[in-house]
C-alpha cells in the first residue's frame, strides 16, 4: 500500500524518515518572504529560498543562471522580464542579444496585471548528493509554460545534464482576459 506523507517545515530543513535523508524541502509560511503577485498564483521561491535548498549564494547563482540561459535558447526572446527578489544581479545570465529586466515585487504585480509575462524559477530540488532539478517557467496571470532540467554536481561545480530537458509543462485557463488583450511588450518603467 502506498502511502502519501505530506511535511511542512521551514526552508533550509532536512527532512529524515527512518534513518534515511529525504532531501531538504523548499516549503514556507509566506512570512519568511515568498513573492505572491495575485491571489490566484502560488507565491514565488525568494532567493534565499533557492539558496538554502543547495546551501550556497555561488550553487544557486551557477544552477538558476545556466537554466535561465537554456530556457532563453530554447525559447529566444529579445527581452525577458524576471523577478528581482527571485533573480539577484548575479544570477542573471549574460547572452548577447538578450536584456534580462528585472523587476521589483510591487512593479511584477502590475505587469502581471496588465497581461506581461514573467520568467522564474517554478520549482527547485530536493537535491540529492550529485543533482538536483530545477522547473523554469514563464507565464502570464492567464498561461504558463515551462522546462524541467537536471543539473548535476561534479568536482568543477554544477553543470546541466547533458541529456537535455527532462521534462516539459504548460497550463492556463480559458477564460481569462488576457487572450483578448495583447500583452504588454515593454517592460514597466520602474524596473530594477
Amino acid at each position: 500500500m502506498n502511502r502519501l506523507l505530506v511535511l511542512v517545515c521551514l526552508v533550509g530543513s532536512t527532512v529524515a524518515i527512518s534513518g534515511q535523508t529525504l532531501g531538504v524541502v523548499v516549503m514556507t509560511s509566506p512570512a519568511v518572504g515568498q513573492v505572491s503577485l495575485t491571489p490566484s498564483r502560488a507565491p514565488f521561491l525568494t532567493s534565499d529560498q533557492l539558496t538554502a535548498v543547495v546551501e550556497t549564494d555561488a550553487a544557486a547563482a551557477t544552477i538558476v543562471s545556466q537554466a535561465l540561459a537554456y530556457f532563453v535558447r530554447v525559447f529566444p526572446d529579445t527581452t525577458t522580464t524576471l523577478i528581482a527578489s527571485q533573480i539577484p544581479p548575479n544570477w542573471v545570465p549574460e547572452i548577447p542579444g538578450v536584456q534580462f529586466i528585472r523587476l521589483t515585487d510591487d512593479a511584477a504585480r502590475t505587469h502581471l496585471q496588465e497581461c506581461g509575462r514573467l520568467l522564474f524559477v517554478n520549482s527547485f530540488g530536493p537535491p540529492t548528493s550529485d543533482a538536483i532539478a530545477i522547473h523554469i517557467a514563464e507565464g502570464s496571470r492567464c498561461t504558463t509554460s515551462g522546462l524541467m532540467l537536471r543539473f548535476n554536481r561534479s568536482a568543477n561545480g554544477w553543470h546541466r545534464d547533458a541529456d537535455g530537458i527532462q521534462g516539459s509543462s504548460v497550463g492556463g485557463t480559458n477564460h481569462c482576459p488576457c487572450r483578448q488583450l495583447k500583452p504588454k511588450t515593454d517592460p514597466l518603467p520602474n524596473s530594477k
